[in-house]
């Protein structure tokens, strides 16, 4: 990549992740220029951003975001000359990687284009039209792609390669993990069984059957379970009529990452990271923040059994792996957790901090690009 400057194209301001990616781009000497679309969601660092508003977009309503999509290229249009002068177009999500495509299409600009998929959306699943539409529609990105990073080995392995047919080669694993610098872990007092046990479900708080589980489990444990939620909820049904009804289930509001990480981990002894919509492929294959958040500011996690980021807590036997599909053995699974376990599983979090910061993987990414040529029809 021998120009200074990356253009990147975001679904929204204020997702660490994206942060991220341009941090770790400025930190390796290149400036940027941000183009993103705006919506209701959490906060974050967003007023630190420079960019351009692409316009307005509702959460999941696709087809709705027709008319945006065509209002965006009419901005990116206007600015034709940032992106022919860019080292690459780097794009999060499948909207603004057909933006992309478009424009370098329709203004013949060769600047190479990076495809980021942190998500399968259920949109791209299933084999009804629609399904196979948009999946039609993402493959003529993939050929166009110069690369693809994923943040989790199963997007790659089972659905581009086995569902899309496209080459390894292509991709680029980058895991969630914290971009440095990241606040340092704080002193607490470890859960000795004298104390109700803190478990904590942080970020963007959307699972309906996680939040009924610890609904259920607050209820039903009043003295022993506390319950700290912390981050954006978005469409949980009864979340903010029983939020305030029991004492020993709190909100606590949204918070900025990773300014705010080593106080909220600091309060709490166990980090639920279970998603389970399990019905979701997206679910078994995704590899959460929560995740490598636990393991650097060392609390074990309790994850659902056959999600991918269980198989990874029971190996690394960081945490606890539980069915929650029999929400009774679950709730009881929890409560029979002892001291000591939460104590052994603190130290194996602690031996494996500095696996969950990502500085390496970023510089990685970065000499591959500066490597890469535009590649086209790499499918097998």
């Amino acid at each position: 990549m021998a120009n200074s400057f990356i253009t990147f194209l975001m679904p929204v301001t204020s997702q660490p992740r994206y942060h991220k990616r341009i941090r770790a781009f400025q930190d390796c000497g290149y400036e940027y220029y941000a183009f993103s679309f705006e919506r209701d969601y959490f906060k974050g660092r967003e007023n630190e951003l420079l960019y351009t508003s692409l316009g307005y977009i509702s959460h999941q309503k696709y087809l709705a975001r027709v008319p945006k999509l065509i209002g965006a290229i009419r901005i990116l249009a206007k600015n034709k000359q940032k992106l022919v002068h860019s080292s690459c177009i780097y794009t999060f999500g499948l909207d603004t990687a057909i933006l992309a495509y478009f424009i370098k299409s329709v203004f013949r600009i060769n600047t190479p284009l990076v495809y980021e998929v942190a998500d399968i959306r259920s949109v791209m699943q299933g084999n009804n039209l629609r399904n196979k539409i948009f999946r039609w529609i993402e493959r003529i990105i993939i050929r166009k792609a110069a690369l693809i990073p994923v943040t989790s080995p199963a997007f790659r392995d089972e659905y581009f390669v086995k569902w899309q047919k496209v080459l390894v080669n292509k991709f680029f694993l980058l895991e969630n993990k914290l971009y440095p610098p990241v606040p340092r872990p704080l002193k607490k007092s470890a859960w000795d069984g004298s104390r109700p046990l803190v478990i904590g479900l942080f970020g963007v708080i959307r699972c309906q059957k996680s939040w009924e589980l610890l609904y259920k489990l607050a209820k039903e444990n009043l003295g022993k379970i506390v319950i700290i939620i912390k981050g954006y909820v978005l469409n949980l049904e009864n979340f903010d009529n029983r939020i305030n009804e029991l004492e020993n289930l709190v909100y606590e509001g949204e918070y900025v990452s990773p300014d705010d990480l080593a106080e909220i981990y600091s309060k709490i002894d166990i980090c639920f990271i279970g998603n389970l919509g399990n019905e979701s492929l997206n679910a078994k294959w995704a590899l959460p923040n929560r995740y490598y958040e636990s393991l650097y500011y060392n609390v074990p996690m309790i994850a659902h059994d056959g999600s991918g980021v269980g198989e990874r807590v029971r190996k690394l036997k960081c945490g606890w792996v539980i069915d929650f599909n029999n929400v009774k053995d679950a709730i009881n699974t929890i409560l029979a957790l002892t001291p000591e376990e939460v104590h052994k599983a603190i130290l194996i979090c602690k031996q494996n901090e500095k696996s969950a910061i990502g500085l390496e993987d970023h510089i990685r990414l970065i000499q591959q690009l500066q490597l890469q040529p535009e590649q086209s029809e790499d499918r097998l």
